[in-house]
């Protein structure tokens, strides 16, 4: 009997087939983990498909917006100031409301100057609100750049603001990409060990006891079902109401009961 599984259609068999999951307990331990690479590199896919139909417009929009409404500045050692506006100068987003308060007449601020706008930006510093009265503050002038005498100043444009997201767009999606399948091999990885668990005490109803690493093996495959539910949270946002914890233990479980329980071979009564 041929038991050697293809992890490419192992999404499909691992869904429906006692027999497969019979194979699977046939195999080594490295089948399992190769398939979790598999499923990883599955979802690497997805989140480039969303990242460029969900999050790519948002920003690009958010991107088009900034190069309208942000203000010219002029930035040397000395500090920041406004070359087309005067102080204070508010960004309003007709959707998210104020967001950046520019105000040069101060060099120093604090919540009292910001209101109910997360981020100011003086003359000499960059305050961020970051809530329960708490402010993240940034130096526009670093301590060791301060004295020394630059050839020119640094003229910031909403134009520069476009050309800085164009040239770190491609970059920052890659690394996103990669996050993000390292981020679902291991969680594959932690959820396959932890129902391992619960495979361990089935385990004890067979006849024909299983090793350890059948029992993972099993393990792996068994969560494919969720992973489907994943994907779908991924790319459907109404979807994700289904993909919870105890969704995930339910679905996995009845898998790894039938990768585990049901493929014991009956012993033929006497």
């Amino acid at each position: 009997m041929n038991n050697e599984i293809s992890v490419l259609s192992a999404p499909i068999y691992s869904l429906f087939s006692v027999q497969f999951y019979r194979r699977v307990l046939a195999n080594k331990l490295s089948k399992g983990f190769l398939y979790l690479t598999f499923l990883s590199a599955i979802f690497a896919v997805v989140t480039i498909i969303a990242v460029n139909t969900r999050l790519i417009p948002l920003v690009e929009d958010f991107v088009d917006w900034a190069k309208e409404e942000m203000p010219v500045l002029v930035w040397s050692t000395q500090g920041l100031q406004m070359e087309t506006q005067q102080s204070p100068y508010v960004m309003v987003h007709p959707e998210y409301g104020p967001l950046v308060t520019f105000n040069m007449d101060l060099e120093e601020g604090g919540l009292e100057h910001m209101g109910e706008v997360p981020i100011l930006v003086t003359s000499q510093q960059i305050y961020v609100n970051e809530g329960n009265g708490q402010l993240r503050v940034y130096d526009v002038v670093p301590d060791d750049v301060r004295n020394q005498e630059l050839p020119q100043s640094i003229r910031i444009t909403g134009e520069a603001v476009e050309n800085v997201y164009g040239n770190y767009k491609v970059p920052v999606i890659v690394l996103v990409v990669i996050a993000s399948g390292i981020f679902m091999y291991l969680i594959k990885l932690l959820q396959g060990l932890l129902l391992s668990l619960l495979g361990l005490i089935i385990n004890r109803s067979r006849k024909e006891a299983l090793k350890y690493s059948q029992i993972l093996n099993a393990a792996f495959f068994a969560g494919t079902a969720f992973f489907i539910l994943e994907i779908l949270s991924v790319l459907i946002p109404q979807a994700a109401v289904m993909a919870n914890l105890l969704v995930n233990v339910l679905v996995t479980g009845l898998y790894l009961f039938l990768a585990i329980k049901k493929t014991e071979i009956a012993t033929p009564s006497v």
